[in-house]
């Protein structure tokens, strides 16, 4: 319930959503099928398993008439399909005497897909869209919808869009009719992600590292406007980004990245569009260790249980698909960079001393 006094500035309780007495909780339905296995004395081991799960009777806004008091009500209507497989092996590579290696590393995979959304009066699907991203029938949940960047005309410096992403036509006006906002074949969500790690040691040395790896989506560059803009956003106000310095300069330049403008009124280079939609894979060694403990002869001699130094690495190393990609790529599920700042880097030198 809400209150206010706007009515002849008299107070009033009035509902503040429409109900639905016919509303319940969404549902899914669910196959789980994996097996765990081991061979060779269980010197390699791992899991496999495949799920499929169906959830419908979303909740989901559908337009009603204004003369209800309200814009809209909730309704179980909508579907979304999920499936993938998830598996694990652990590899004993060497175990001969003084030294032992292992392996081991994991994968899991999803395929997301919207399979029906509430109707309008004319009988379209009520597609949700928020920002770049837009859920429609057909595609992943987050998919990004929209312009296609053409790149630079040699002869002006001007930026170009396609419009429609099919055809090969462009035009110069961002916010041309005839432009549309099409599917450019990703989602904020990866379709795959896992872990890689490994342990060695051989008289005492040893060394442990972990990578994580994700990918098969897109993550968009939000703040763009700022950053990239080849005017007066960027040039004198904001720490413009190295791209920059490729822009086009004289007719004939082949590059990406437009002229520089003194005067940004209707100059829409560094609007939303596939010129900031990067692939999002990658992969991050997050955890590096190498050390060396001392022969337990010795430490009993001197009267410890354990004595160890060691040199640890976090997020020392990270691999990205698309070289356009400046920003950190482990972002939210919203596939948006933010801005935000990097994990940290680290190294930290430590000895061990256990009585």
């Amino acid at each position: 319930l809400s209150y206010d006094a706007d009515y002849a500035n008299q107070g009033a309780v009035y509902p503040s959503q429409y109900g639905n007495n016919k509303l319940t909780w969404e549902k899914n339905h669910t196959i789980d099928i994996g097996t765990d296995f081991g061979f060779l004395n269980d010197r390699i081991t791992g899991s496999f398993a495949y799920f499929y799960k169906k959830t419908f009777d979303l909740l989901q806004s559908v337009p009603i008439t204004r003369t209800s008091g309200h814009s809209s009500i909730v309704q179980n209507i909508g579907t979304v399909v999920n499936k993938g497989i998830e598996a694990s092996l652990d590899v004993a590579i060497i175990r001969k005497g003084k030294l032992n290696w292992n392996i081991s590393g994991n994968i899991a995979t999803v395929n997301n897909e919207v399979v029906a959304l509430a109707k309008d009066a004319a009988g379209k699907d009520i597609e949700i869209t928020t920002g770049q991203r837009k859920t429609a029938v057909g595609h992943p949940i987050y998919a990004w919808y929209t312009r296609k960047y053409a790149g630079v005309d040699p002869a002006t410096g001007e930026p170009m869009w396609y419009l429609n992403s099919k055809d090969g036509e462009t035009t110069k006006n961002y916010y041309d009719p005839a432009l549309t906002l099409d599917f450019q074949g990703g989602s904020a969500l990866p379709t795959f992600s896992g872990g890689l790690s490994t342990h060695v040691d051989f008289a005492g040395l040893f060394l442990d590292a972990s990578f994580f790896y994700a990918g098969g989506h897109k993550v968009f560059e939000d703040w763009s406007f700022y950053t990239h803009h080849t005017g007066l956003y960027t040039l004198l106000y904001y720490n413009g980004v190295e791209e920059l310095m490729g822009r086009w300069q004289k007719p004939g330049d082949v590059t990406d990245v437009p002229k520089v403008i003194a005067n940004t009124t209707g100059f829409n280079a560094s609007r939303p569009s596939t010129r900031f939609l990067y692939d999002g894979d990658y992969i991050r060694l997050k955890d590096l260790m190498i050390g060396y403990s001392l022969p337990a002869s010795i430490e009993r001699k001197i009267g410890f249980n354990d004595i160890s130094i060691y040199m640890r690495g976090t997020n020392i190393w990270t691999w990205v698909k698309d070289d356009r990609l400046k920003y950190d790529p482990e972002v939210r599920a919203d596939g948006y960079t933010r801005l935000t700042t990097p994990p940290v880097k680290s190294m930290v030198f430590g000895l061990n001393l256990k009585f």
